[in-house]
């Protein structure tokens, strides 16, 4: 999915059609004029940053809305038996599909792959973009198909179960750095892993923090890629073969 950036009052732009209200409604919401928010989504006048802070509160409450009635729907159809969990970001940031449609928000099913889920600006429904930017519009059709490919790919899927990676990450840091304590950082959504390397006995945290990564891309890994992260976050740690001469 492109997330490509935007300047300010095409952002602004953008926003006001998702929020579906017209030039006038939304100079009433921000107390101002409606010549006012023409010449913000034009750029003839610059848009400070408590303007578009607050139009993007107005955009979250939308979107927190939409996504949980998108939930809603989603959910009884889609059990835990077919995937192992399902999580929504109230994002404000754009994402764009092939044909240049706009999107918001975020929605991952744990152990599926080939899509997120996204609110459309246009019409404010729930769409599926692969991984080659193609959207799909999530009606009853395609959930019917979601929860065969679970059903189906139920053990296939197991590999991305986040519990299963942490694990793997923490028999690669014994391996790669003696003694050394693995950190998550639980700020994180459940499939999305960071961590550090700390000392246990005097609490020092080793090295820098690893970047954000899907629980998918870790399962994709082979061992030897992981060591190799691990031993970079850390480089002047010794490898275990070594410290035990």
């Amino acid at each position: 999915m492109d997330s490509p950036s935007f300047s300010p009052h095409v952002l602004f732009r953008h926003y006001r059609e998702y929020l579906g209200i017209s030039q006038m409604d939304l100079a009433v919401k921000m107390g101002t004029t409606q010549t006012t928010v023409a010449r913000w989504e034009t750029g003839a006048a610059s848009i400070t940053a408590q303007v578009m802070q607050h139009a993007t509160v107005l955009v979250e409450r939308k979107l927190y809305r939409d996504l949980r009635q998108a939930l809603t729907k989603l959910l009884p159809q889609l059990t835990l038996a077919d995937y192992e969990g399902v999580f929504a970001v109230p994002s404000p940031k754009l994402t764009v599909d092939r044909n240049g449609r706009v999107y918001l928000g975020l929605i991952e099913l744990m152990g599926h792959r080939e899509h997120a889920f996204y609110i459309s600006v246009t019409d404010s429904r729930l769409y599926a973009i692969d991984r080659e930017n193609h959207a799909t519009l999530v009606d009853q059709a395609f959930v019917d198909k979601l929860r065969i490919r679970g059903v189906l790919r139920e053990q296939v899927a197991a590999k991305d179960d986040p519990l299963k990676q942490r694990a793997r990450i923490r028999q690669m840091a014994e391996e790669c750095c003696l003694g050394a304590e693995v950190i998550f950082d639980d700020a994180q959504p459940i499939n999305w892993i960071r961590f550090r390397l700390d000392d246990p006995q005097t609490g020092r945290i080793l090295g820098t923090p690893s970047g954000h990564y899907h629980v998918s891309e870790v399962a994709d890994m082979p061992d030897e890629k992981i060591r190799t992260l691990i031993r970079g976050l850390n480089p002047y740690a010794l490898p275990v073969t070594e410290r035990r001469i």
